[in-house]
């Protein structure tokens, strides 16, 4: 019993703060990679449209939650890194 709590297990663990960090940092990057591909799909959406204006509002659209959720991103980035900041 004396050998395993002299290993030192539990102070070598990541603290909760950097498995956050990490986990969000993460999660973003797939976020960031889907806002993109909305982008660009919108985009493509707009240029194929050739004048039909069911395809141009369905392009202006996408483009639109494309932006939102762009600011929604870098709104809980900035979120996260005062909490983060408070935390540590």
């Amino acid at each position: 019993m004396q050998e395993v709590l002299a290993s030192g297990v539990i102070d070598e663990a990541p603290r909760v703060v950097f498995v956050l960090r990490e986990a969000f940092f993460f999660l973003l990057s797939v976020s960031g990679v889907i806002i993109l591909i909305a982008f660009v799909v919108s985009g493509i959406l707009y240029f194929i449209s050739r004048g039909n204006n069911e395809l141009i509002e369905t392009a202006k659209r996408a483009l639109y939650f494309s932006i939102i959720g762009s600011v929604l991103i870098l709104s809980t980035l900035i979120l996260f890194y005062t909490i983060i900041y408070f935390l540590s």
